[in-house]
């Protein structure tokens, strides 16, 4: 019994880690993408001055 709850608690954790780590990709890349969005706006802003 001990055995069988354990699994499902490692299973439940395992599943919670890969959400987290799912989240904190797609808010690194949102991240990625903003940073690349400003900095080249700000080059387009040296450029033209």
């Amino acid at each position: 019994m001990d055995t069988l709850l354990e699994s499902q608690v490692s299973k439940t954790h395992m599943l919670t880690l890969r959400l987290h780590v799912n989240a904190l990709e797609r808010h690194m890349e949102w991240w990625r993408k903003t940073l690349c969005c400003m900095v080249s706006q700000w080059g387009v802003a040296l450029l033209l001055n």
